[in-house]
């Protein structure tokens, strides 16, 4: 009789991190030592992961799994929030930002990133979408006197409320079509169905524009370039690969699994959005002199080329996508590292300019960068051209050659950017001294990143292998 109950175990981790994230947010008045909130995040990251191995394979009926695919993007998601606790102090510190709030409030779009991942219910998927999205409009918000943070907050919030919108008709119009919220269900209901193509088009319309916003694909991405200059850059960091990374988990599962019968009909509507979001992302990338909005640009191309791996419509697809989600949250988040070790006051680090003759400098912090940079433009033998390597091949080999050849060329011209920067660092003189923003945090996360960037770019297979065996387990 128990056995057949749902399992509650499968929630025990986001139990441990609601618990840690409400602790913080409390103590925050009453606690003087700030450093203990990075303690308390660090343990509470060492639990929550000891959980998420223990209760791995456990469900809550057919609405919440801990199945294999949720496993590797809880791991992501564990991995980026341990980079961000680690790469913050420093930062937050200077810019006077209350540590309790802040690492609480990561905390909470943490478990809603989680509850993207793990969701087999359409109601469940939206309850983790406003969770991820609220914590987040709050965290961007956080430099409140700067006007800048202030209008990134309300563009964020007004177009997620949109999205949020998008979303919700697209879940009743499903039920309306299927008489149901479950992904599995939907699938069956949808398969051999008659007189449906034209209402399911439009369902599928919906799910691709809210989940657009939060992947920041063009034309949905207006929030993006905004919101990334205005938050603290710590924050920038979180969200330019968490969010993101969640809300493409969502979109491998309903497309992937309740959408699957009708793939030949979504499949029109995500390559013109790969297309247009590849194209424009690399292209208003040339023109930016502001890092931060510079990688929002360059962040929305990547979202561009990672549709590649839904759009191939395969299992080895969508493993090539989990594996390019994690090697791009190790590359992102050490530029991102790279900007807060440059950032000792407000704007400073965010122009490229500031890393003019970092070389000269800082040759140890010049060479990070580098590193990281070309990882993100896809240059050998960084991990970041495995990742795009493998989207590439499965897009390829789905016979989308067109599409592959288009991304391949925007890739080159996304990667100007990327040198221009680097040129700056080694071949011009630094105007004065760079002082630098550096804590021990810092540095262990910047070599955790790097590590990875050179480890799975040399030696790519257990990644791949992983994520595959992930995808292959996937219902």
């Amino acid at each position: 009789m128990w056995s057949s109950l749902p399992s509650f175990s499968v929630i025990y981790p986001e139990a441990l991190l609601v618990t840690v994230a409400s602790a913080m947010v409390l103590m925050d008045r009453f606690v003087r030592e700030k450093m203990v909130f990075v303690w308390m995040s660090l343990g509470g990251i060492g639990l929550a992961l000891f959980l998420t191995l223990t209760t791995a394979g456990s469900s809550f009926g057919e609405v919440y799994s801990a199945d294999p695919y949720s496993l590797f993007f809880r791991l992501v998601f564990l991995l980026v929030l341990a980079l961000v606790v680690l790469l913050s102090p420093g930062y937050t510190r200077e810019q006077g930002i209350n540590f309790g709030e802040y690492y609480g409030m990561i905390f909470f779009a943490a478990v809603g990133m989680t509850i993207l991942a793990s969701a087999r219910d359409l109601l469940l998927v939206y309850l983790g979408i406003e969770l991820m999205s609220l914590s987040i409009y709050v965290l961007v918000a956080f430099l409140y006197p700067d006007l800048r943070s202030l209008e990134g907050a309300l563009k964020y919030f007004l177009l997620g409320c949109f999205a949020s919108a998008f979303l919700l008709l697209a879940i009743a119009f499903v039920y309306g079509l299927t008489t149901t919220t479950a992904l599995d269900l939907i699938a069956q209901r949808l398969t051999g169905a008659d007189g449906l193509d034209r209402s399911l088009l439009f369902v599928m319309a919906l799910f691709t524009v809210a989940l657009g916003f939060k992947i920041a694909a063009i034309p949905f991405h207006m929030w993006a370039p905004d919101a990334y200059e205005g938050a603290p850059t710590s924050v920038t960091a979180f969200m330019s690969v968490g969010p993101k990374a969640a809300a493409f988990a969502a979109l491998g599962r309903i497309f992937m699994t309740a959408f699957f019968p009708a793939r030949a009909d979504w499949v029109e509507i995500l390559i013109p959005l790969a297309m247009l979001t590849m194209i424009g992302g690399a292209l208003m990338a040339l023109v930016q002199t502001n890092i931060k909005r510079l990688l929002a640009y360059s962040s929305i191309a990547n979202a561009g080329c990672a549709l590649l791996g839904v759009i191939a419509g395969t299992e080895n697809g969508l493993a090539a996508l989990m594996a390019f989600l994690f090697i791009y949250a190790l590359m992102t988040l050490g530029v991102f590292g790279i900007v807060l070790l440059v950032s000792r006051r407000q704007g400073q680090g965010e122009s490229i300019f500031d890393y003019q003759g970092l070389a000269k400098t800082h040759p140890w912090a010049a060479f990070l960068m580098l590193i990281f940079l070309f990882s993100l433009g896809g240059i050998p033998p960084t991990a970041g051209f495995v990742g795009k390597f493998y989207l590439f091949k499965v897009a390829f080999e789905a016979g989308y050659v067109a599409l592959v050849v288009m991304a391949a060329l925007t890739s080159i011209v996304g990667a100007y950017p990327y040198v221009r920067i680097v040129l700056l660092m080694y071949m011009k003189e630094p105007e004065g001294d760079i002082p630098l923003n550096s804590t021990a945090y810092l540095v262990a996360g910047l070599t955790i990143s790097l590590a990875g960037v050179l480890v799975f770019g040399l030696w790519p297979a257990p990644l791949i292998d992983f994520a595959r065996s992930c995808v292959f387990a996937l219902p």
